[in-house]
């Protein structure tokens, strides 16, 4: 997708806007017959949406489940649901507070879970391999 967009709207372009599947979208006119295809690419990008908003979301509840020991995640989608509503219109007000997120704030967090909690928990079993030994 993201050479396409390239190729489309040229590198400046692609990098300068929010959403350039959308603008590309939107300047494909193939013989005056197929156009509007933003339509299309709007309705795939809410039912991606749908799809991974759904598997992260079950994921945490039958984790949080398995982590108190539930017989039964049900009595957590409630709780977490309106959670995860409550959480969606803090954490990000608007998309100017999401950019500068990820610019300044996620690549230490996302580094955090990515390479040092592995890099502990990889110094946690070569301790115990040891001490087994």
């Amino acid at each position: 997708m993201i050479t396409l967009c390239v190729l489309v709207l040229g590198p400046t372009d692609t990098a300068h806007r929010v959403f350039p599947s959308y603008a590309m979208a939107q300047r494909i006119s193939i013989g005056n017959f197929i156009q509007r295809i933003e339509i299309t690419m709007a309705l795939l990008w809410i039912i991606t949406l749908y799809v991974r908003i759904y598997f992260y979301f079950h994921v945490t509840v039958v984790g949080t489940a398995q982590l108190l020991k539930l017989k039964n995640y049900r009595s957590l989608i409630l709780p977490l649901g309106l959670s995860m509503v409550a959480l969606s219109q803090t954490i990000h007000t608007d998309v100017v507070h999401q950019l500068k997120f990820n610019k300044e704030i996620w690549i230490p967090y996302s580094a955090t879970f990515a390479l040092l909690l592995p890099l502990v928990l990889l110094i946690v079993a070569k301790i115990r391999k040891i001490k087994s030994e």
